[in-house]
C-alpha cells in the first residue's frame, strides 16, 4: 500500500461538510433549472454557405470533450471513488464544452463576427449576454433570460442551516447562486485591478462602479467555476468529503452540462441546416 492509499484509508470523512453541501446544492439547483431547457434565435448569418476548416475543427473539439465527459461519467458510475478526481476536472471540461458550443453558435448567427474564432472567453460571454439582452437568443425558462444586477441579490441570505437542507425554495436558492457567482466576479475584479484594501475610498469607488454596471446570467456558472477550479481552487473540494458526495456533485454537474450541450447542439444543427444544408453535430 503506497502513501496515498494509506492517507485515503485513514482520512476522516465528513459527509456533512457544510461548505461542500452548500455548493452541491448550488449545482443541484442549476441542474434542476436546466432540466427541460430550450433555446431559439431569430438571427442567422447567411454570408457563407460552406463550413470552413476552423469551424470543422471546433466541431471536432466539441465531440472530443463530450466523449471525455461521457467516459468519466461512466467510470464514476462504475466506481464512485473515481468521482473525487473527476469532480476537480468537471468544471474545466464542462466550461470548454459550453464555451466552444457558444462560439460555434455565435459564428452562425453573427455576420462578420470572429470568423477565425479568435475571441477571448470574457468577450464571448459579453457577446452571449448581449444576445440575451436583445432577445436574439431566447431560452424557454425566464431564469436564463434574466440578467441579474448586484442590487437584486446583495441582500439574499440563508437562514441558519437553510443552506444544508435537501429541499429549498428554488427562487431563493437561484438568487443566492447568482450572488455567489457575483462574489466570484468580485474576487476576479479585485485581483485583476490589484485592489487589496477596500478601506481606501478610491478602491471602494472602483469596485462600486464595476458592480453598478455588471450584469450576470446563470450560464456564467460554467466560466466562473472553471476559473475557481483551474486557477484559484474551489476550496470546498477537500478530502474530508466522502465518495458518495463527490459522486453526487459530479453527476449533477455533468447532467447540467449535458442539458446545455443538448440545447445548444439542437440550435446549432437547426441553424447549420438552414445555412449549410447539413447538421454540424451528429
Amino acid at each position: 500500500m503506497n502513501l496515498r492509499e494509506t492517507a485515503l484509508e485513514w482520512r476522516i470523512v465528513d459527509p456533512y461538510n457544510p461548505v461542500f453541501i452548500t455548493h452541491l446544492n448550488y449545482i443541484k439547483c442549476f441542474k434542476k433549472l436546466s432540466d427541460g431547457l430550450n433555446v431559439e434565435s431569430n438571427r442567422l448569418d447567411k454570408s457563407n454557405k460552406k463550413a470552413n476548416k476552423k469551424l470543422i475543427s471546433k466541431i471536432s473539439l466539441i465531440k472530443l470533450i463530450k466523449k471525455s465527459l461521457d467516459r468519466e461519467y461512466k467510470a464514476c458510475q462504475e466506481s464512485k471513488d473515481f468521482a473525487e478526481v473527476s469532480s476537480i476536472w468537471v468544471p474545466v471540461k464542462a466550461y470548454y464544452l459550453v464555451f466552444n458550443l457558444f462560439l460555434v453558435l455565435d459564428y452562425l448567427i453573427s455576420p462578420g463576427n470572429h470568423k477565425n474564432f479568435n475571441i477571448s472567453h470574457k468577450s464571448l460571454t459579453l457577446r452571449i449576454k448581449e444576445l440575451i439582452r436583445k432577445s436574439e437568443l431566447i431560452f424557454n425558462k425566464s431564469h436564463f433570460n434574466h440578467l441579474y444586477t448586484y442590487e437584486e441579490v446583495k441582500d439574499v441570505k440563508f437562514d441558519k442551516g437553510e443552506n444544508l437542507r435537501e429541499e429549498q425554495d428554488t427562487e431563493k436558492l437561484t438568487k443566492r447562486l447568482i450572488k455567489k457567482l457575483i462574489e466570484y466576479k468580485i474576487e476576479e475584479f479585485k485581483r485583476e485591478n490589484k485592489i487589496k484594501d477596500l478601506r481606501k475610498k478610491k478602491e471602494r469607488l472602483k469596485l462600486s462602479e464595476y458592480l453598478s454596471k455588471e450584469l450576470t446570467n446563470l450560464f456564467e456558472l460554467f466560466y466562473l467555476f472553471r476559473i475557481k477550479t483551474n486557477y484559484r481552487d474551489l476550496d470546498f473540494l477537500k478530502e474530508d468529503v466522502g465518495s458518495t458526495q463527490f459522486y453526487n456533485y459530479f453527476e449533477n454537474y455533468y447532467l447540467a452540462t449535458i442539458n446545455f450541450y443538448e440545447v445548444l447542439k439542437s440550435l446549432i444543427n437547426e441553424l447549420s441546416q438552414k445555412r449549410f444544408n447539413e447538421e454540424l453535430i451528429k
